[in-house]
């Protein structure tokens, strides 16, 4: 018997994770982007469609995103790049960060 107050894992229960971009969300960003900011639809493409997928569950993600790979592993570094982070998102245009876990060590 599951306890009611278990949490069920997303990626074995085939849902979403809660906070977890969706298809509504990333067009709905490209449309204020293009509209409130100027910034071209061009920017944008759509994910590379999975076997299962179909028009509905395919991201739209900015073509200019960030990574943070690089740079020192020491504070300065990490704080230059949440700085940059930070613009970036506030800009509107990016709607990818690359936070793979061994690239700020």
């Amino acid at each position: 018997m599951q306890n009611k107050n278990s949490t069920k894992d997303p990626l074995i229960e085939g849902g979403l994770i809660e906070g977890r971009c969706t298809a509504e969300g990333t067009r709905r960003f490209k449309e204020r982007s293009s509209t409130r900011l100027g910034i071209s639809a061009k920017n944008f493409r759509k994910t590379y469609p999975l076997p299962s997928d179909d028009s509905e569950t395919q991201l739209d993600i900015s073509t200019v995103g960030l990574g943070t790979y690089l740079g020192k592993p020491d504070d300065e570094d990490d704080f230059n790049l949440y700085v940059a982070a930070k613009h970036l998102i506030r800009s509107g245009a990016v709607n990818i960060v690359d936070t793979a876990i061994n690239y700020r060590c």
